[in-house]
């Protein structure tokens, strides 16, 4: 789980607070480790970035019918989102984004969200807004290849031509 601000136009305010599951073995987060810091070398890497790792229990659920998603860190962290699916099963607010993770978000409703972790004095609640929900398969040949829309951005928060280009091939449209 990374909790943070990973995208910002000033480098130098981006963030992450990652959390592994106690049931991660230090090869995972080393290689989490690796990939992140592969992902964000283009803004100083992962010591940059990384403002904390721990390892606790994270309690994650999902409802039968893939709509209710649940992520608990006893203490530090209480989420409940909720993704509204079609009749077919696939997700209904599916649009492109520049993500480290992906080419593309899903909008879900986000019921709870409460973050406070004492030890960084950090807390917020953004219940009841929008919250973006992600499923993907990234590799490190894809960043190789420069695959993902993240990759053509230019952080104007408009898309460049390439990354039009790309939207096209994908048969999404530019938003």
């Amino acid at each position: 789980m990374i909790v943070g601000d990973l995208i910002d136009t000033s480098p130098e305010k981006m963030y992450a607070n990652v959390y592994f599951d106690e049931k991660t073995t230090p090869e995972q987060r080393a290689a989490f480790g690796e990939m992140f810091g592969y992902m964000f070398a283009n803004w100083g890497g992962p010591n940059s970035i990384v403002k904390t790792t721990k390892v606790v229990p994270i309690h994650f659920s999902e409802s039968p019918d893939k709509t209710t998603y649940t992520l608990e860190i006893p203490g530090i962290l209480t989420e409940k989102a909720i993704l509204k699916r079609d009749k077919s099963g696939k997700p209904v607010n599916t649009v492109p984004a520049m993500d480290p993770w992906g080419n593309e978000i899903h909008y879900a409703d986000n019921v709870i969200f409460k973050y406070n972790d004492a030890s960084l004095k950090e807390s917020f609640d953004h219940s009841g807004r929008q919250a973006n929900f992600k499923f993907f398969h990234t590799t490190r040949d894809m960043y190789a290849k420069k695959l993902l829309l993240i990759q053509h951005g230019d952080m104007s928060g408009t898309w460049t031509a390439e990354q039009k280009a790309m939207l096209a091939k994908m048969g999404m449209k530019a938003e």
